[in-house]
């Protein structure tokens, strides 16, 4: 692979890393990591205005099933999640969960302003590319902790 096209792709994704910390972080400092404000988030969220029932009714009741458990888990596993991608650490799992997050947040809360749908969307395909282009491998942690061993 082209060296500078490599280097952009590590931009690409201590960027995505860090919008992750920046959201997890917000997160942690909002009433949504409390039980309460998890279930009210959920409740605006899957709403009669959200474009997309067919999701919203098939999410929403499991989210409002179990608000203590789900609310500490949103904030803390995109900070998690973040921090995996900054430093290139266990980067499948951190890009497929991201991906995973950027859907969910995309088809629950993407419609409430033009930026969030519009910045889920980029953050999902950026990791996509990521993914399938195997360049996560390089300058990671993950390339320095499991690297095969010679002999």
């Amino acid at each position: 692979m082209n060296r500078s096209l490599m280097w952009w792709f590590i931009f690409l994704r201590v960027v995505v890393g860090a919008i992750f910390l920046y959201i997890g972080w917000q997160r942690l400092n909002s009433p949504i990591v409390t039980p309460e404000g998890f279930s009210e988030s959920v409740s605006h969220d899957t709403g009669a205005d959200n474009p997309f029932p067919w999701y919203a009714e098939s999410v929403g009741p499991f989210l409002l099933k179990y608000p203590e458990f789900l609310a500490p888990i949103s904030a803390w596993g995109v900070m998690v999640i973040g921090a995996g991608l900054v430093v290139g650490l266990f980067m499948v799992a951190a890009l497929i969960v991201g991906m995973l997050i950027n859907l969910n947040d995309f088809f629950m809360a993407g419609w409430t302003n033009a930026a969030y749908y519009g910045l889920n969307a980029l953050m999902f395909l950026i990791q996509l590319g990521l993914l399938v282009s195997g360049v996560w491998r390089s300058l990671t942690l993950d390339s320095i902790l499991w690297k095969k061993r010679k002999g």
